[in-house]
């Protein structure tokens, strides 16, 4: 990101999957005021909504003492200025905290909660009419279809490049 400088080297935590993703230290107001500053960029872009990832940083080794109750603060209070901004705000990585943050989101994007059995978490989010988005990275199956529609979720099949060479939606 242009603003990847910005961060203190303080804030900066270890790596966070993707090449040159790094946790930073959510306590942090130099973070959290570069975060509303990338809130003021996808507004300006024209974007509609924000997906807020690695909310789960307090279960990895993010090089810093987060806690769950720290995530829900973050994700409440990014929340907020995302619709302070006329924004959406999705969710990811978050099972084990979605009920608690499905208050401040309109949505939860989730990877693989089938095959890693955590669909269950976000049926709070769903229970309060919002998108439970998953993407699982497998072979399409109806049976998985089937239980997706019980639940209120979406649900599509795709490879895990997401190059759009496998991508099957449920019917």
């Amino acid at each position: 990101r242009p603003d990847a400088g910005a961060f203190p080297a303080s804030v900066l935590g270890n790596t966070a999957g993707n090449p040159g993703e790094r946790y930073v230290d959510i306590r942090a107001i130099s973070v959290r005021n570069l975060m509303v500053a990338r809130l003021d960029q996808a507004r300006a872009k024209g974007c509609d909504g924000v997906d807020l990832d690695h909310i789960d940083s307090f279960e990895n080794n993010s090089g810093f003492p987060l806690t769950a109750n720290l995530a829900i603060d973050y994700v409440r209070f990014l929340s907020s200025a995302a619709r302070d901004r006329g924004l959406l705000v999705g969710t990811r990585s978050a099972a084990s905290i979605a009920s608690s943050i499905a208050q401040y989101a309109d949505a939860a994007v989730v990877e693989q909660c089938y095959q890693y059995n955590e669909c269950g978490s976000y049926q709070a989010f769903a229970n309060a009419g919002k998108a439970v988005l998953i993407t699982e990275y497998s072979a399409f199956s109806q049976a998985l279809c089937d239980q997706a529609r019980a639940s209120g979720y979406s649900l599509v099949f795709a490879n895990a490049a997401l190059d759009g060479s496998v991508y099957q939606p449920c019917p």
